[in-house]
């Protein structure tokens, strides 16, 4: 016999064998058990946002939101504002590139700091800037590359 008809048989067999191992699927579904019921409530936020990607609270009605195109946006008393409060305009976007995570450091409410960090292109290959900057309400200042 040929190689490649010992090797047809060989895998009907091993299929043949797999198959009647099976166990039949349930005829019932499966009830899940669960500990406590928790109910959600869905509420849309914004609308008009560029792939957002991470959220901050800065204050009880303004939160920061990060678009994959490199945009921080402000989401002030439930609306969004329409311009940026800043945008990084070296920032690759795509996949799972662009401008990604914020958060706050441990005593923004004294000192205004904001980290986050996003994709740029460096001699041709991409990488992940992390900067820290200074959240002026209207406008960010002092921005620091930290790596």
């Amino acid at each position: 016999m040929s190689k490649t008809l010992l090797l047809l048989l060989a895998l009907a067999i091993t299929f043949f064998v797999y198959t009647k191992s099976q166990k039949p699927a349930p005829q019932t579904p499966i009830q899940l058990k669960t500990v406590a019921t928790t109910s959600y409530r869905v509420e849309t936020v914004a609308e008009g946002l560029q792939v957002p990607w991470s959220i901050v609270f800065t204050e009880p009605d303004r939160i920061l939101v990060s678009e994959r195109t490199g945009s921080i946006r402000v989401i002030k008393d439930g609306k969004l504002l329409p311009q940026p409060l800043y945008t990084f305009n070296d920032a690759l976007q795509g996949g799972e590139q662009g401008l990604l995570g914020m958060t706050l450091h441990p005593d923004y409410a004294t000192n205004k700091l904001i980290y986050t960090g996003y994709t740029h292109d460096k001699n041709g290959v991409s990488h992940v800037k992390i900067v820290r900057f200074k959240d002026e309400g209207t406008r960010i200042s002092t921005i620091t590359t930290i790596m």
